[in-house]
């Protein structure tokens, strides 16, 4: 869920460098997908020259992302260079390489995270209703009391749900996630590794490479498609940046 959502609830060419989805094709068969989902990244391999699908098609590493790239996107954003080295770390590791599909994922979590304002969700006093509904939740795997609050979302795609952080804590191979989930918003590359996962797995890249905003946004946040304009601002604004 939305930080923005808590706050104020329901509101209403070719670029260079870019290249055809099938030159993508990674070693499972499947274009721009990776049969392994940890941390270690694609079954490419990654080499020198960048993302190494199938044998003979090598996709160059793309421009790095900066900070001046995110300001021109979302001018207000804050704390822009803590995200930055594992962004592009991750980007290339996890084939978020082309103009979409960066411009995509960096229009999703600047919205989500307020510009990067909120890493964790803004936690009611009492809990809103919607938070309310987090305890023992069977779709976010809230089996324990507190769990609501314990895994309320965190990171630059909202985390939420004790089952989320599991899959995420296995994912990364580091079960103190569970034991201390604070971390996913406190520790900068576990908020930017919890939105990579939730990319990851979900395959968000899909929807950047049909230019298809509103099936990425309805995916992230649900069928409020909250913030929508916003998003498709970012989007638009993303990808005149990082493709010129």
């Amino acid at each position: 869920m939305s930080i923005l959502d808590t706050l104020f609830g329901v509101l209403k060419t070719q670029p260079k460098n870019e290249w055809p989805i099938d030159s993508f094709q990674g070693a499972d068969g499947k274009t721009g997908i990776s049969n392994s989902y940890g941390p270690q990244g694609h079954t490419g391999p990654l080499g020198p020259q960048g993302w190494q699908g199938s044998p003979g098609i090598v996709v160059p590493k793309k421009d790095l992302i900066t900070i001046e790239d995110i300001l021109r996107v979302c001018p207000h954003a804050t704390g822009v260079d803590r995200f930055i080295p594992t962004l592009n770390t991750e980007f290339d590791r996890f084939s978020i390489i082309t103009t979409n599909r960066k411009a995509m994922f960096l229009a999703q979590v600047l919205v989500e995270t307020g510009g990067f304002k909120w890493l964790k969700e803004v936690w009611g006093n009492p809990p809103t209703n919607w938070q309310a509904h987090y305890e023992f939740s069977k779709s976010l795997g809230n089996t324990q009391a507190g769990d609501g609050k314990k895994f309320m979302g965190r990171g630059l795609i909202q985390l939420t749900g004790r089952a989320n952080y599991e899959a995420f804590a296995a994912w990364m191979n580091d079960p103190n996630i569970v034991v201390n989930p604070s971390s996913v918003a406190t520790d900068n590359k576990l908020a930017v590794m919890a939105a990579i996962f939730f990319w990851e797995r979900n395959h968000l890249n899909r929807f950047a490479d049909l230019d298809d905003i509103a099936s990425c946004t309805r995916r992230i946040n649900g069928a409020g498609m909250l913030h929508e304009e916003l998003r498709e601002q970012y989007y638009a604004i993303g990808k005149e940046v990082l493709g010129s």
